[in-house]
This record gives C-alpha cells, structure tokens and sequence, in this order.
C-alpha cells in the first residue's frame, strides 16, 4: 500500500484514479460495500483504487478541547491495516487544517479531486458534503462532472517552434517526436505532425492511431515495456524505430529480426542516477550497474539489429534542469565509449 500526503506524489506516479473519501473509522459492513463498488470500478476503469481519509476529522478540529470531539473507533494505523487487508493500494490522508476548511468547493473540486488526483469516478453518498461551511453537495460534482479542457492551436505551433528554433541554434539535426500518451486527441496529434513532429507511441492503440493520423512508420518510435511479439513484428516490417525496455523484449526481438531477414533500428532505455530521488528506474537498462553496456555488446555480438540510438526518462514535475544536465552528459560519454569501442573493433 502507497500512503501519501500530498496530490504530486501520487501524480508522479498514476494518471489518474477512482476513489471515495471518508472517515472510514471502524470499516464497518457499509464502508466495506463502498470499497468493493470501489475496487470493481477501478477495475473496469484500469485505474488504481484510492480512499481519501481526512486527518483529523473535521469535528475533532472544530472542538474546543479533544474531550469534546467525538470517540474513534479506530486510530490511522489501524485503519490503514484494514483497508489493506481488503485490497486498496492507495490512501491519501488529506491534512484537515484551516486552509482546507475555507476552501470554496469548486476550488476543492478542481485543486484537488480533478487537478491533483485525477479522479476519473467518484464514490461517494448523495448526503456527502465538502468545501467551506460544507457548501458543495453531490449536485455540485455531478455539475462539473469531467473537466473541459481547452486548448490554443496557435499557442501549441508557436510554442512547437521556439523550442525547435532554440535546439537547432546547438544541434542542427534535431528531430522532435510527439508523445501520443501526453495527449492522443487526432486534432491535438496533427497539429504536431503539422510543424514536423514523428510520433512516440507506447502502445499498439497508440501506434495504430498515428498511423491512421498519417504518420509514415518510418517515423513512429515505438515504445514502452510491454510490446507484445506481433507488435515488434508489425515494427519491424514497417521500419519504425524501436525502443528497447529490457532485456526479454532485446531478446524476442533479435530472434523477430532474424527470422524476418531485416535489421530494424533501435534505441536503448538507459536509467541512471541523475541526483533526483527516489530514480525513476522501473524500466530499462542501468547505467551505473553495467547493464546498459552488457545490452548495447549483446546488439553489437548479435549483429541483428541497428542501434542508432540512446533513449531515457529520469521522471516527471521536474523543478531542476541540472538533472537533465547530468543525463544528456552520461548518455552522451556512453555514446562516445560505443563510438571507440566499435573504432576498435572494426580495426581488429
């Protein structure tokens, strides 16, 4: 179980969730089928399961002295091991303080239930109350519903060509690709492709979609750690980049890549430590361990495919661009010690 206290940490790590909110003291039979419309929504939603408890509870806040407030059933600890035991993985304790008691409820919707977590469906009674002297109802949410985002075509191509024109000034050949699980709506996906953006795709849905968006494969790089064996084929035959996870998807392709007589191009997924903590190393090839340098010489013994590139994501809400720094400079000292190295071999 994730226990978490404030609305970035668990943006870093889901997009998205369904979740209820309540006291929760004593689980009793009825929160327990609260928690089970919970986890089955969740499910068919392919979201994670978040129960917002609210610390301390308003009443003991409000009170006086602590006598006046009313008794607990169960402390936070004790909660937090029975929503455990019924399989919620995530809980966030919202701190009940008075910043939180003013806040008007439409700020609370957006700031926190929308904005902050996500929410993709909302569990809760039709008697549930929120927001300052407890103004929003269950009509207010079902008023703002999902929230409507609108976006500036003409902002989109002329922030698309500043960041272009200022990575052209230092590298001439940059090429920029749009990530379609950043936003795959077609509209927002062409405008991209428009002023000259390949596609990043990490999944068949999205791979599909761009090319049905016009995108010729040759310029779709496919992502993600979960290719499946017809998804690296459907690659290969198309001539997409492809990057590379770990070290299984390395070895389906290689033997995809011999039996279909062709050598695709590929990248690598490095992860490394770049000063930001905790690393962001779920997935690919570590840096510092050797394990980017053992995948790099199984492609280059093998001779079935064409590395033409190093791919890596140190994390998301960045403050700081030192941690790129640190990243772009170890990639590129591991592209130079690739470039010596085969130098080397072809001499041999």
């Amino acid at each position: 179980m994730v226990i978490f206290e404030e609305t970035e940490t668990f943006s870093a790590l889901e997009r998205g969730c369904v979740a209820t909110i309540g006291k929760f003291d004593g689980v009793h039979l009825g929160h327990q089928v609260i928690l089970q419309q919970l986890k089955e929504k969740a499910t068919r939603f392919k979201l994670p399961a978040v129960v917002i408890l609210i610390e301390p509870h308003p009443e003991e806040f409000f009170a006086d002295r602590l006598i006046e407030s009313p008794a607990r059933l169960s402390t936070f600890e004790e909660k937090i091991g029975l929503l455990e035991t019924l399989g919620i993985g995530y809980v966030y304790k919202m701190r009940f303080d008075h910043e939180l008691s003013q806040l008007r409820p439409e700020n609370y919707i957006t700031n926190i239930l929308v904005g902050g977590l996500g929410i993709h469906d909302f569990i809760v009674g039709k008697d549930f109350r929120f927001g300052h002297r407890r103004e929003g109802d269950f009509n207010l949410l079902k008023e703002y519903g999902s929230p409507l985002f609108t976006l500036s075509e003409k902002k989109i191509r002329e922030n698309y060509r500043s960041a272009k024109r200022i990575f052209e000034t230092r590298y001439p050949k940059v090429q920029f690709a749009w990530s379609y699980k950043t936003n795959y709506l077609n509209a927002v996906c062409k405008v991209f492709h428009q002023e000259g953006s390949w596609g990043e795709v990490v999944s068949r849905f999205e791979y599909d979609k761009a090319v049905k968006n016009g995108v010729p494969t040759d310029k779709i790089i496919f992502n993600g750690p979960d290719k499946t064996d017809d998804d690296l084929t459907t690659a290969v035959q198309n001539n997409s980049p492809i990057h590379i996870d770990h070290l299984d998807e390395l070895y389906r392709l290689t033997d995809i890549a011999t039996e279909l007589n062709k050598k695709p191009r590929v990248a690598i997924r490095v992860n490394m430590d770049t000063g930001i903590y905790p690393m962001w190393d779920r997935f690919g090839f570590n840096l510092e361990n050797g394990q980017a340098w053992d995948a790099i010489n199984k492609i280059m013994a093998a001779g079935k495919l064409n590395l033409v590139g190093l791919h890596c994501h140190i994390g998301t809400f960045m403050l700081s661009a030192n941690a790129y720094h640190v990243a772009a400079t170890k990639k590129a000292d591991l592209a130079l010690k690739l470039k010596i190295s085969t130098r080397k071999s072809s001499r041999t």
